[in-house]
């Protein structure tokens, strides 16, 4: 078992200068484990650095305040499975060797700010349920939901009103007409996860280009190593789509 799996695949370029010095490196991702934001199988944790705020704001009453994050427990999206903690590993202080790394990377205060309220919005997202309407045709949030919502938007800034209904409804175009259609709680929890899964994405798909920016050596590039790390082939009670594409491409890879 891998605790340190990145959980995506990439393509690493060390580059180095024409006296073989290393002066640089390059990442490329490719397809990310969206899917674990969501749902994790017995023994298996979701994203270390969900772990890590949470562990850092049970010890920081500040944070736990700014960033509105309660214990593992509380939090769908982590408590599927019953690992929550590894052996041997401190996630408050590997919560803080994160923010010495943010540091040396030149990411300000204001984007390390944003990237946790954003993290702990996904986490809030996956504890929305939804309930019921119109004989299942619909549905609506209750006061818990809504409350949800507003600490959502309060974190990242955005309009409850328009996350709100975006969680509730999908927009069909007809002929340049388009419609509010109402979602079912099956599409609408699937609307939920995958609005964590993208958010999550883009947020992980944007410090990668930030980093790149900070280790790229430019025109001085003369030669480099490539390394491909490639997404793990793994074989789950239930597959996702998602399992099979990764699956199926590590087939294609090794022939």
């Amino acid at each position: 078992r891998n605790n340190n799996s990145s959980r995506f695949g990439k393509f690493t370029q060390v580059c180095f200068t024409a006296h073989n010095t290393i002066n640089g490196c390059l990442i490329e991702s490719y397809l990310l484990e969206k899917s674990r934001i969501s749902y994790q199988a017995e023994g298996e944790r979701n994203y270390h650095v969900l772990y890590q705020l949470c562990a850092n704001c049970a010890q920081n009453s500040t944070d736990k305040l700014r960033y509105m994050v309660e214990a593992p427990k509380h939090y769908h999206y982590l408590n599927q499975s019953t690992s929550v903690k590894l052996d041997g590993v401190d996630d408050a202080e590997m919560y803080s060797d994160l923010r010495r790394a943010m540091t040396v990377l030149e990411m300000t205060e204001e984007m390390q700010d944003s990237i946790f309220r954003v993290l702990s919005s996904v986490l809030l997202f996956g504890n929305i349920e939804f309930v019921s309407f119109d004989d299942g045709e619909g549905v609506d949030t209750n006061s818990a939901d809504t409350a949800i919502v507003n600490k959502v938007s309060s974190l990242m800034l955005i309009d409850g009103a328009a996350l709100r209904k975006s969680l509730r409804y999908r927009l069909l175009t007809v002929r340049g007409q388009t419609n509010d259609i109402p979602l079912k709680m099956i599409d609408a929890r699937a609307n939920r996860d995958s609005t964590a899964q993208t958010i999550y994405e883009r947020l992980f798909l944007q410090l990668i280009e930030h980093i790149n920016t900070k280790t790229n050596p430019g025109s001085s590039i003369t030669k480099f190593i490539g390394v491909l790390d490639i997404f793990g082939f793994e074989n789950f009670k239930e597959n996702s789509f998602e399992q099979l594409c990764i699956n199926y491409t590590n087939e294609k890879l090794h022939k």
